[in-house]
Order: structure tokens, then C-alpha cells, then sequence
């Protein structure tokens, strides 16, 4: 996320960090992305419980008769698992760089020294709002980050197999 890498810049310029002004700064940017999350994460539940559900079905269509189908639609459905696959692993992929460069954040904020003219209460302060997990969610329950696309594309691979043998 870029704004991620504009704060980091504001936060490495100064030689002597001003930590009041950098938990503010840092405050309104997590209040902002929680404010996005908590408009898309509905939008984001449909889409990945859309593109999953397809994948599902597409790969139970070609599992069950691969033999009853025209060439066309096995090349269709297979169309159909490979971009409900890229689109789910696209919107996992943007959704945890956000919660990366909040990583990469919260690491260049344990090499800052500490402010001379404040008190080192500031600075700890400062730690522990960086250090705080920040991602976005699917309708504030599961986090999007890798783990989620292998665990949940695995998971359809998995229930597809398992259902198509327990119908044959």
C-alpha cells in the first residue's frame, strides 16, 4: 500500500522522531483502512463466497462426467476454475499487502531512537500501536492474507473430490 510507504518516509526523514506526531498520524491511517474495511468487507464476503462456489461447481461438473461433456464445456468449466482461481488469489494477494507493509512499518519503527525531548512513554506508546495486526477481512472474521487462499482453494479441491466419490 503506498500510503504505508509514504508514512514509512515521513517516519525514517526526521532525525529526531516526533512521536506525538507520528501516533497521530498513524491513528488516522489505521482509522481510515478499518473505515474501508468495514464498507467492503461485505462486498468482499460475496465475492470470495461467488468465486469459490463457482470453483466448486466447476470442478464437481468436470469431476462427475468428464465423459457425458462436449469438448466446449470442459474447456469452458476449466476456464471457470482458472479464473475464479486467479481472481480469489488476486483479491487474497492485494488484501494482505496492506498487512505487509503495516509489517514493514511497525519493523522500521523498533530501529527509530528515541526522542530526546519527550519522554520514552511516547515512544512505547508509538510500539505498541504499530505492532498491531492490521488486514483487511471477510466480514470482519477471517483475515485475507496467503494462508487463506491455500486453506480455502484446498478445501473446495478437497470437499469437491470427497462428494464426487461418495455420489459414485
Amino acid at each position: 500500500m503506498q500510503i504505508f510507504e509514504a508514512y514509512k518516509k515521513l517516519m525514517t526523514s526526521k532525525p529526531d522522531p516526533d512521536y506525538k506526531f507520528l501516533l497521530a498520524q498513524y491513528s488516522y491511517l489505521r482509522k481510515l483502512v478499518t473505515s474501508v474495511d468495514r464498507q467492503l468487507n461485505c462486498l468482499v464476503f460475496w465475492a470470495a463466497f461467488a468465486s469459490l462456489f463457482s470453483l466448486y461447481f466447476a470442478l464437481a461438473m468436470i469431476l462427475e462426467s468428464p465423459r457425458d461433456l462436449f469438448n466446449g464445456q470442459i474447456i469452458s468449466q476449466v476456464l471457470v476454475i482458472i479464473y475464479d482461481t486467479v481472481m480469489f488469489f488476486l483479491m487474497c494477494l492485494w488484501a494482505d499487502k496492506m498487512s505487509m507493509s503495516s509489517t514493514a512499518v511497525a519493523s522500521e519503527a523498533h530501529w527509530l531512537e528515541e526522542n530526546s525531548r519527550m519522554s520514552p512513554v511516547l515512544q512505547i506508546r508509538y510500539l505498541l500501536a504499530v505492532n498491531q495486526d492490521m488486514n483487511f477481512t471477510v466480514w470482519g472474521f477471517l483475515p485475507l492474507r496467503k494462508g487463506f487462499i491455500l486453506g480455502s482453494i484446498g478445501t473446495i479441491i478437497t470437499y469437491s473430490v470427497l462428494i464426487n466419490n461418495l455420489i459414485n
